[in-house]
């Protein structure tokens, strides 16, 4: 034991100095301890990215507030539809879905019921209207593509029943206009469907008249009752000649344009002209319709004296470059967009006939699945 205190206490010379050995140890050992100190991280790496909104309603994102304005009275019985887009920008598909809710307060601001109002999702701007007994809805009993079509009945001869699409073309400038159909019933009397043309023979913008009730009215003078139910238009009807022999086993296409159908004007300058086709009208003045005038509706109708217990599917309307499939997008219902894919769709508000009136609201939200 003495010895090894001598060994401690031993003092070496370094430089000429004399140190302790127990320092020159610590020195090392501190050395030591430093030298093994490890790297947290071998460098790094940042990104920045200005993130966009993957899918756009109407080229917008979701910071904007997008409205529909109806800027009239909204009467009960009717239907205002609106063209909107959803575009996906992403190299990826997109799912996404609409969902409605519907508010309303009476006229003094007290919360009420909405019931009477509804919202449909479509892919084409298609008003379904029908008068006594008739009726117009969607249905996907049968189609000619896609998975809906309208079904059009009329069960009496005092009933009617159509399909309307509103456009805004010369009449000169149509050069297609067809359908496709189905009658799938039909009683003492049917025909095929009639195409109605509305015409803006007033160049205001607007289509005064009201086809159904001119069609259903006792029309002693054609003049005077186009004056009373189209006011200063008129309306081209388009395949009033043909008795059907037999129900339809597939669908078949409607051609408008062809000749042979029994095409019917009808204005308050001229009352009442017929001609075999629609070519005279789309090339001379006729009464008070010009080929310049706008067509502001197509309307695919039955109903009337010469048909009851009539039941037709109707799909694929043509109008010029236009295809309307006739498809409904239901709500609560994943839409999936492709990779740079925009989809039009058509929201089209319906108001009961003996809806309550007062202020609703109705806001659809675009939602990711």
């Amino acid at each position: 034991m003495r010895s090894v205190k001598r060994s401690v206490k031993t003092k070496v010379k370094v430089f000429g100095r004399s140190i302790p050995v127990l320092a020159i140890v610590a020195i090392v050992a501190s050395a030591g301890l430093v030298s093994a100190a490890l790297l947290s991280y071998y460098g790094k790496i940042t990104m920045t990215a200005d993130v966009k909104q993957s899918v756009l309603v109407d080229g917008e994102d979701y910071t904007w507030e997008l409205t529909d304005v109806i800027s009239e009275a909204a009467p009960g019985g009717e239907t205002f539809c609106f063209k909107h887009t959803l575009k996906n920008q992403a190299s990826v598909p997109a799912t996404v879905m609409l969902v409605t809710d519907i508010t309303a307060v009476y006229d003094n601001g007290d919360p009420m019921d909405s019931e009477g109002v509804t919202t449909t999702y479509l892919t084409a701007p298609v008003q379904l209207k029908a008068t006594g007994d008739g009726t117009a809805e969607w249905t996907t009993e049968m189609a000619n593509s896609g998975d809906y079509s309208v079904k059009l009945t009329v069960p009496s001869l005092t009933d009617r029943a159509g399909i309307s699409i509103p456009t805004d073309i010369a009449l000169k400038d149509i050069t297609d206009l067809s359908f496709w159909k189905k009658v799938t019933s039909f009683g003492t009397k049917g025909r095929d469907p009639c195409v109605v043309l509305a015409i803006d023979a007033n160049n205001d913008g607007t289509f005064e008249g009201d086809i159904f009730a001119f069609l259903d009215a006792d029309k002693p003078d054609m003049k005077a009752a186009a004056a009373e139910y189209l006011g200063s238009d008129a309306i081209i009807l388009i395949g009033t000649k043909f008795t059907l022999t037999g129900m339809d086993s597939s669908f078949s296409e409607f051609d408008a344009l062809l000749s042979g159908y029994g095409v019917h004007s009808v204005d308050t300058d001229m009352g009442l002209t017929t001609e075999d086709s629609l070519s005279p009208w789309l090339n001379t003045a006729c009464g008070a319709i010009d080929p310049t005038d706008s067509v502001l509706a197509v309307m695919i109708e039955i109903g009337g004296q010469n048909r009851d217990n009539e039941t037709v599917y109707i799909d694929d309307i043509t109008i010029n470059d236009d295809t309307y499939d006739l498809e409904i997008i239901p709500e609560d219902t994943p839409i999936t967009l492709q990779p740079g894919e925009t989809l039009d769709f058509y929201i089209c508000y319906s108001f009961a006939i003996d809806i309550m009136p007062g202020t609703y609201t109705i806001t659809t939200t675009v939602v990711p699945e």
